[in-house]
Formats: C-alpha cells, structure tokens, sequence
C-alpha cells in the first residue's frame, strides 16, 4: 500500500515496533519500500528504512523490477531480529527443496541485495543521520516527528516525552540553563533597582548589558535544546537560533512601537485620572491591540522550526510561503498556542512565587521609605538573596519552557506531515 491515505498507519514507527514485538526470535518481517528513482518516492523510501532501522537490529534492502509501477524500480525491504538475508542464506538447501519457480532462483536472491550505487548513497544517507541522531540523543526516547497530530495529542505527547526524558534533558542542559537563570537574574536584578531607584534619567549601562547577556543566554540555552532534537553541530543551530531571535526582536520592536503610537494617538499624549473612564478604553483598545498582533505572528512559530530543522533552507525565502501555510494550519497554531500558553503561565507563576514574594518585600519597603519616611526594613543579605532566588526560579521556569519547545517541535511535524499528504492528493486528483 502507499505511505499515505488510509495505509499511512503502515509505515510508522511505532507499526514496525509492533511487528517487531509480535514476531518470534526467527521471524522476518518484507515490507515494500518505494522506488528510489523519483525524489519524492526516494525521500518515502529513506523514511521507511530509518524507522524500520531503528526498530531491528538487522534491515537490509532488495530490490525488483516491477512495470507497472513508477520507474518500474522498487525496492523492498528485510528486516529481522536474528536472520541476515545473504549471510545467513543457505543455497543448497533450497535447490535440494525441488521446487520449480519462473522468477525465484539462488542466484537471483544474492543479486537482488547488490543495490545501484545510488541506492546505497541514499540509504548510506539514513543510517549516517542516524548515527549522528543517536550519538547525541542515545538516552532520549525516539518519537515520530513527521506525523498527523491534533493539538491535544501533541501536548500528550510532548508530556509523555518531556517527563520520560527529563533526567537525560536536564543531563544535557543543566549547564546552560543554569548560566541562562543567571544571566536572567543578572537583568531581573538590574531592572529592579532601575524601578526602585531615581537615576535621575540615566540608566546604567550594566542594565543594558545584562539585556544583551539574557538575550545571548536565551538563545545558545535554545540552540542545544534543539541539538539534542535534530543532532545537528552547535554551530548549526546557534546561527540559526540566532536568526530566528533577531527576526522576533524585530517583530516585537514593531509590535510594542506600533501599539505605543496608537495608544499615544488616542490618549491625545497625556492620561488623566479625572478622565479614567477614558484611560481605560484606550488601555483596553491597545492591549486588545497587543494580543491581536500576537496572534496575527503565531504563524512564525512554525517558519521557526522549519528553518532550524530543515538545513537547506534560508530564512528569507521560505517566510512567505511559510506563513501561508501557517494561515492554513491556524487552527492548530492557535489552540495550542492558547493551551500551552495557559499552562506555562500558570505553572511559572507558580513556580515565581519566592521570587514574587520578594518583589512585595522589596516594594513595599521603597514604598514605605519614599511616602513614610520609614527606614529600610530589609536585611543586609536581601540582594544576594533576592539573586539566589531569582536564579533559582529563573531555572525551574526554563525547564517549563522546555516543555513548550517540545509541543511545538511536534506541532511543525504535524504540519509537515499534513502538507505532504496535501500534495499527495494533489498529484492524485490531477
């Protein structure tokens, strides 16, 4: 059957895990493998042959002409627990068997796995991605990126990743989550006396600094996340991470300049208490302003993890188009982006709470210094302690982001696996 349609459950993962499970020790499981002669059949091909690799200890891969498919080359493949297809053959036994064939012979059996070089390049290509995908996450479970999924269904499994992985996930990153959660002090730290302090209008550079350090934190802290889930060099997803994060400062730069001047414009540059009722239109209009460009950019989202995961991709050229697919996928975009939003404010405000508890303390006291006159009733130790603690929660916090980074991952396969069953039925109907 074809790898998509109604057959597509066939060509899964977590199908070939069955027929492994349910064969015995001897058993051998012939799949049909696609024609490597075509781009888009060579590209079915090789996803087959990495997930039935990643499922038997032995795939091998054979091929037969067959006219009355595409190119009239396919391939075929062998898969076993214990059995190699030509090492393991015994010839003679069959010839003594006496059995008349028209097509079959022993000589044909050992010819049909001497493959095209082309062939082997293409498979070639699959095992060396795996070894790289397995050298860097040989302690994370393996899932099925390409795959139809609902919202729901991508934040289970995400879950069910997330919380099977973590000690491997923490493992691997706690290194750069931890100079992240500092470098995220370092600025929670800076704006704090900023707010509690008259500078007079000047700010100090170290707040500026701090700013750009959280910044550079935050995006080689994301890089490795994403190494770990595409087995790409550093470097790679570095530069890429990079990209991305300039391109959404830009959009947030136009974002909250675009708002300011329209809630500017409609306060006629000045807020009154008297007019409150007035103020809290023009509040309301411009936040509401806020979340619909927010939601006009969750499209993005998907062009973000098209461009890391797909190498040969610029950013520029697939903007566009990736956006329109992200308008054709919204549904999907939106919910989860409303879903998982929810659940990661809720559980970083959670986990927030020692840190807002000294945010209070530290108000309170400016408060009560500035209006009362009363002298500051904070302890000696409380800066080093208002950084331990936000270091603390900053950390605990990136790790329920990592948990977003996830379901989004899986939405992108989702996408992708929608678009290419698109396509299929496309060319179908056509």
């Amino acid at each position: 059957t074809d790898p998509f349609g109604p057959g597509e459950g066939l060509f899964t993962k977590e199908f070939y895990g069955s027929c492994f499970k349910a064969l015995h020790d001897d058993g051998i499981m012939v799949n049909q493998h696609e024609s490597p002669f075509y781009d888009e059949d060579a590209a079915a091909m090789q996803r087959s042959h990495k997930r039935i690799v990643e499922s038997f200890p032995i795939s091998k891969v054979y091929q037969a002409h067959i006219p009355t498919y595409p190119s009239g080359h396919w391939l075929f493949g062998f898969a076993s627990k214990k059995y190699h297809p030509t090492n393991d053959y015994n010839g003679t036994k069959w010839s003594m068997l006496g059995l008349k064939t028209r097509y079959y012979n022993t000589r044909l059996h050992t010819g049909a796995f001497a493959l095209p070089c082309y062939v082997e390049e293409l498979l070639k290509d699959v095992t060396t991605n795996l070894n790289i995908m397995n050298n860097k996450m040989k302690e994370l479970e393996q899932i099925q990126l390409i795959k139809n999924r609902s919202y729901t269904a991508c934040i289970a499994e995400a879950h069910k990743l997330f919380f099977s992985n973590l000690k491997t996930i923490i493992q691997k990153t706690w290194i750069y989550s931890l100079l992240t959660a500092i470098a995220l002090a370092l600025f929670a730290f800076f704006h704090i006396d900023i707010s509690t302090t008259d500078y007079q209008g000047e700010v100090p550079y170290g707040y500026f600094a701090s700013i750009i350090i959280a910044l550079s934190a935050i995006i080689v802290l994301f890089a490795r996340i994403m190494a770990l889930a595409d087995g790409k060099k550093m470097k790679y997803n570095i530069t890429r991470c990079g990209k991305i994060s300039v391109f959404y400062i830009i959009l947030l730069l136009i974002n909250i300049v675009g708002v300011g001047l329209i809630y500017y414009k409609l306060s006629g540059g000045t807020m009154s208490i008297n007019n409150l009722q007035s103020t809290q239109k023009v509040f309301a209009l411009s936040s509401g302003l806020f979340i619909l460009l927010n939601i006009i950019a969750i499209p993005v989202s998907y062009i973000s993890y098209k461009y890391i995961f797909e190498a040969g991709n610029k950013l520029h050229k697939i903007f566009f188009k990736g956006y329109i697919t992200g308008i054709r996928h919204f549904g999907l975009l939106f919910l989860t982006w409303l879903i998982v939003s929810i659940i990661i404010v809720s559980c970083c405000i959670l986990a927030s709470m020692p840190a807002i508890i000294i945010l209070l303390a530290k108000g309170l006291s400016a408060f009560g210094e500035t209006f009362n006159g009363d002298p500051s009733g904070l302890p000696a130790y409380f800066n080093i302690l208002t950084f331990a603690t936000f270091t603390f929660t900053s950390f605990i916090c990136i790790y329920i982001n990592v948990f977003s980074a996830l379901v989004y991952l899986l939405v992108y396969g989702s996408i992708e696996a929608r678009e290419k069953g698109r396509e299929d039925f496309i060319k179908r109907q056509i």
